[in-house]
């Protein structure tokens, strides 16, 4: 309805549209994906989960909330929800919130929040060996290790630390002086944190894993890792975490451990 010029009588026009038929093109929908996010999505999967025999037990079931870009080499990945994923190695489905992620050549950087719920087993051997994973997991992770040299446990719980620093070619380590808790631990006065502290790298020898022979240590066949810290000291507390947790990097072993091996930040050991 539309008001004439004059006051209170209205007017009424009439649009009158013809309609006009525009053939298009041919679309084709398939199902097929794109080839290279495909390549993008395995290495980002090999980088994120690792590649252990607990890895391959794990599956990203919501693949399409991850967005790759790639820049002088490096694949970087957001994603626009919580991955999901199924751990059947471990007995959880973890919910990822990716913060950041990256990675070129040998190094993976990557880090997010992320929460657990626990797999009701189908039956009693399953959980049986949901449990045994999960302290295998446990014992000799970057997780163990802090708890033990906070507790001043190291020998006792399997560990062999020594400091050691990159060569000349910068490709190895040298290997120097062993390591005690007093070597690497101190307090801070003011809040009475416990501080791990040291110069280089520290080489960390877990001696517990019954797949080797530990009578005569070689490290290049043991559970063998390297950290570096990117600050001068971190706080580390008795159950083994740390607030400064972003500042440490680790080589080796626990280098190549990742998502696969996630435990709940409460999770305890049966035995």
């Amino acid at each position: 309805m539309i008001y004439s010029l004059r006051k209170n009588q209205p007017s009424q026009i009439i649009i009158k549209l013809k309609p006009v038929l525009v053939e298009l093109s041919e679309v084709s929908i398939t199902e097929q994906k794109d080839k290279e996010w495909e390549r993008d999505l395995k290495k980002f999967a090999n980088a994120f989960l690792g590649k252990s025999i607990f890895a391959s037990k794990c599956k990203i079931n919501n693949t399409w909330v991850i967005d790759f870009d790639k820049k002088g080499g490096q694949l970087n990945a957001s994603s626009t929800d919580m991955l999901k994923i199924s751990n059947n190695a471990l007995g959880y489905n973890v919910y990822f919130f990716l913060s950041h992620f990256y990675t070129k050549g040998l190094t993976v950087s990557y880090s997010g929040k992320y929460r657990f719920e626990q797999i009701e087993p189908e039956n009693t051997k399953q959980e049986k060996r949901w449990n045994k994973n999960r302290d295998k997991t446990y014992y000799g992770s970057l997780r163990h290790f802090p708890s033990s040299l906070a507790n001043g446990r190291l020998s006792e719980d399997g560990y062999v630390v020594h400091f050691a620093k990159l060569d000349a070619t910068g490709s190895t380590f040298d290997v120097t002086t062993i390591a005690m808790e007093k070597n690497l631990l101190s307090m801070d006065e003011k809040s009475g944190d416990i501080l791990l502290k040291f110069n280089d790298f520290i080489r960390v020898i877990y001696t517990k894993n019954s797949s080797y022979d530990y009578s005569n240590i070689n490290p290049d066949k043991s559970q063998t890792s390297y950290l570096y810290l990117t600050k001068s000291s971190i706080i580390i507390h008795l159950n083994g975490l740390s607030s400064d947790r972003a500042y440490i990097q680790e080589y080796g072993f626990w280098g190549e451990n990742r998502v696969a091996e996630l435990l709940p930040i409460n999770y305890l050991p049966k035995k």
